[in-house]
């Protein structure tokens, strides 16, 4: 458990003298973080959280809030961007209609953010139409971060999102399943 410790301090202070920014994510909170947590944060060098707002769910080509939280405001310290989820079950989620009913629905919830991100887990055939919507998105502000599955650095999907947003960060938790006793699988591929 020491050397786990120690490693986890050596990773830490490689990354942050390496000039990668610590940042979280917040999710399904509405309780801003309390002076102690925010002190912790401090503590770790975190300017950004990234603070889930809501989920969006499309039912039909209308998409509507099915949870909303409440956003804190940022500091000089530290800044929170909002993130929302989309969730579709629907066979072409990215239509024209439903595109404006998504812009409409996210339009008053970020106005006078400077950034948004939103987490969306798209099929690779909704890549492209995905990406077209992300850039109509993007209109709303300045700047725009997703969340991408780890099988989204292939080329082609790299292709097909490109110009959609300006940071992809990849979610590398629990995309593959569980295989007991087996080895853990190698946490980025060249």
């Amino acid at each position: 458990m020491k050397s786990r410790a120690i490693a986890l301090l050596l990773i830490a202070s490689c990354l942050r003298a390496s000039g990668f920014e610590n940042a979280y994510w917040a999710w399904q909170r509405n309780e801003p973080p309390s002076a102690r947590e925010i002190e912790e944060l401090r503590r770790q060098g975190v300017r950004t959280i990234y603070w889930q707002i809501g989920e969006l769910v499309e039912a039909g080509a209308v998409w509507r809030w099915n949870a909303r939280f409440e956003l804190p405001a940022s500091t000089g310290e530290l800044r929170f961007v909002p993130v929302v989820r989309l969730e579709s079950r629907e066979r072409t989620p990215f239509s024209t209609v439903a595109n404006a009913s998504l812009v409409s629905a996210l339009t008053p919830a970020i106005q006078g953010a400077d950034e948004l991100q939103i987490d969306y887990d798209a099929p690779d055939r909704l890549l492209g139409d995905y990406a077209a919507t992300l850039k109509e998105i993007h209109k709303l502000v300045p700047r725009l971060s997703i969340t991408a599955l780890p099988h989204w650095e292939r080329p082609s999907a790299v292709r097909e999102s490109k110009g959609a947003a300006d940071e992809m960060l990849a979610m590398l938790y629990e995309f593959e399943p569980d295989r007991k006793g087996g080895a853990p699988l190698p946490f980025i591929s060249p």
